[in-house]
């Protein structure tokens, strides 16, 4: 899986005239994980991990996620989502 450092090197890699405060600030912000669509643990971890990046940024509930997956796997995608409580709306 790639790791945080290698997303951000290669999010960045063709662009570089970006500000580097731009940069910073975004990077900061922006966070990769790699799933195992078919392990529901792994739901469960981004759960996990969703909540830790919730409190050290002091956000309540904000998340976006992008999902680049074979159309074949979206709804084991989606229904590992629902299952782990990521698709709640308030």
């Amino acid at each position: 899986s790639m790791t945080k450092d290698a997303y951000n090197d290669l999010l960045w890699k063709d662009r570089p005239g970006v500000d580097p405060q731009v940069r910073n600030w975004f990077t900061e912000r922006t966070y990769y994980m790699g799933l195992d669509l078919a392990e529901e643990k792994s739901y469960f971890s981004l759960r996990e991990a969703l909540s830790a990046l919730m409190t050290k940024h002091q956000i309540a509930g904000n998340a976006v996620f992008y999902c680049a997956t074979a159309p074949t796997l979206f709804a084991t995608l989606a229904e590992g989502v629902s299952k782990a409580g990521l698709a709640d709306q308030a």
